[in-house]
């Protein structure tokens, strides 16, 4: 290729990003449960309950945020549907906590949200400071950037995200941070993959681990040790998407923090 027909730097594409807000995707989503209660639909017939052309760069790029914030998954015949967790946004009622935890969790799962809540939490940085990190460490464009900004703060606010809400890897820090090889130790790294876990098959008893060859999902069974009491025990699918991944971890820690009166509460109640 010569150098004239080599492209140039400015057309490299930033990363993909939200380009709506999480309330403006969710509206979508209530407009297609509105009139398809949730039956799978074509491309076409989406974009027409969005008034949108399906051939317009804009409603391809809805739909793929969509897709980013887990409210619409793919159905067969080149269909999409809304997706369990956009369901209970719509239709459990305001009040209800595990609307409070599905909206959360789909605020966290575009993966530069998940980045920058990693990095900030709700301690966020001038606007000016956010789009410079953006340009400069994640290689978005400037234009780019001052939208992630946007949709983020946005989202966040309607996700009504709080400083305990986020997600630290506090088991990778108490690993680290802590040489020895208690019980406890052993057990985290298992779950940060230092050590060779148990395999299942899903449905199975522990043991020997399927072969590849075999349909039924692996399993991998995760203990966690407990003072005073039996092993909590986690079951996960041996291969995850990273998508897949922080919507596990998001929920998990979601529904710890909305279970955690109801089983303090039963272990109080048991000791008296």
């Amino acid at each position: 290729m010569s150098e004239a027909s080599a492209p140039p730097k400015d057309r490299v594409r930033s990363p993909q990003y939200p380009i709506v807000d999480l309330e403006s995707a969710v509206e979508k989503i209530r407009t297609l449960y509105k009139e398809d209660k949730g039956a799978a639909a074509t491309m076409s017939v989406i974009a027409a309950h969005w008034e949108s052309s399906e051939k317009s760069s804009g409603f391809m790029q809805t739909v793929a945020t969509l897709r980013r914030y887990g409210l619409l998954e793919d159905a067969p015949n080149r269909q999409v549907k809304p997706t369990k967790l956009a369901i209970d946004i719509i239709l459990l009622p305001v009040d209800d906590p595990r609307r409070a935890t599905a909206i959360k969790t789909a605020a966290l799962l575009p993966k530069i949200h998940h980045i920058l809540w990693k990095e900030y939490g709700t301690n966020l940085p001038s606007d000016a400071n956010l789009i410079h990190a953006l340009v400069q460490t994640h290689q978005f464009k400037h234009d780019a950037a001052k939208d992630v900004v946007r949709v983020y703060k946005n989202t966040l606010a309607f996700a009504k995200l709080s400083e305990g809400d986020k997600m630290r890897e506090v088991l990778a820090d108490e690993a680290s941070e802590d040489g020895g090889k208690s019980r406890h130790n052993m057990e985290l790294e298992k779950m940060l993959g230092l050590t060779k876990p148990n395999i299942l098959s899903a449905g199975g008893s522990q043991g020997t681990p399927t072969k590849d060859s075999d349909q039924s999902p692996r399993l991998r069974d995760f203990k966690i040790p407990l003072v005073d009491s039996p092993d909590a025990v986690l079951f996960v699918p041996t291969r995850l998407s990273e998508e897949n991944f922080m919507l596990l971890k998001a929920m998990l820690t979601m529904f710890l923090d909305t279970a955690k009166k109801a089983l303090v509460k039963d272990a109080e109640s048991e000791k008296v």
